[in-house]
């Protein structure tokens, strides 16, 4: 019997590498954007924020938020991280490199039309966004659910090695208990996450622990009391490890990990649109 377990999950590791190779020797050159998840850009006033989205996510998100504040005269783009928005063997082919290199060409385009920039994002986007500012200077900082330890954390490093042994892609699932169904049926994600590609963000979160000291800029941390997936120490750390001389806390109660889409969005709309307003002058 043991002979016969051993001899399927041989079968199906060596099944996987050579799926694997065939995906990611693929030409993704010319992938189409899926409806809704393409960047956009609102330009508006010399005031600008940068909106990078989350891991397996898209510019969808940040929709509600863009128009919200280009109303507010605030210049607004939304940035698609390389691999997202398409397919999730086209994410197989990108790492966390290709993903700072989004934001470094986002940030260059939006600063020809702006006198000061923001950058925000939410979930890994905010990984980015603070990746970003202990590199570079920016006027504002605005972290949304930004990971700095996973609920669960243990369980997921104990079975994501072994789900990369012999499986490409893990289904996603949704805590829909506090996120409408019609909001998740509008939302623009992919429905399985990559294995491998997940490895990649969890080095970025990992990565973030150690360049929080070089932020400097203003920042607004911001975080949902039920948040399903992201650690309560997260926001905290944060706050304690950067240096930044002006830095806000806002907790939002009953809302979706990903604040910005939730049937609550307003409530996060405005504390975004406060901060930016009390850093411009």
């Amino acid at each position: 019997m043991i002979e016969y377990i051993l001899a399927f999950l041989g079968f199906m590791y060596f099944y996987r590498g050579i799926k694997f190779y065939f995906i990611t020797k693929k030409d993704y050159s010319n992938v189409e954007i899926l409806k809704g998840a393409h960047p956009f850009f609102h330009k508006k006033g010399r005031i600008g924020v940068l909106f990078i989205h989350g891991f397996t996510s898209s510019c969808y998100d940040y929709i509600d938020l863009g128009k919200y504040l280009a109303k507010k005269n605030i210049t607004n783009k939304a940035i698609l991280l390389d691999g997202h928005g398409t397919s999730p063997a086209h994410l197989l082919t990108k790492n966390d490199k290709d993903w700072k290199q989004s934001v470094v060409k986002g940030v260059k385009e939006l600063r020809k039309h702006v006198d000061k920039l923001f950058i925000c994002g939410d979930s890994m986007g905010g990984n980015l966004a603070l990746w970003y500012a202990s590199k570079y200077p920016v006027d504002g900082v605005i972290s949304i659910g930004t990971p700095i330890f996973i609920k669960r954390e243990k369980f997921y490093k104990f079975i994501f090695p072994i789900l990369d042994a012999f499986k490409i892609f893990q289904k996603k699932w949704y805590h829909s208990y506090n996120l409408d169904q019609d909001i998740i049926d509008k939302r623009v994600t992919y429905t399985h996450i990559p294995i491998k590609s997940a490895v990649f963000a969890a080095k970025i979160m990992k990565e973030t622990k150690k360049i929080l000291r070089k932020v400097t800029a203003p920042i607004l941390i911001m975080q949902s009391t039920t948040d399903w997936g992201v650690g309560e120490g997260s926001l905290d750390y944060i706050y304690k490890k950067i240096n930044s001389s002006l830095k806000q806390i806002v907790w939002v109660k009953d809302m979706y990990h990903v604040v910005i889409v939730d049937k609550k969005r307003e409530v996060a709309f405005k504390h975004i649109h406060d901060f930016i307003k009390q850093i411009s002058g």
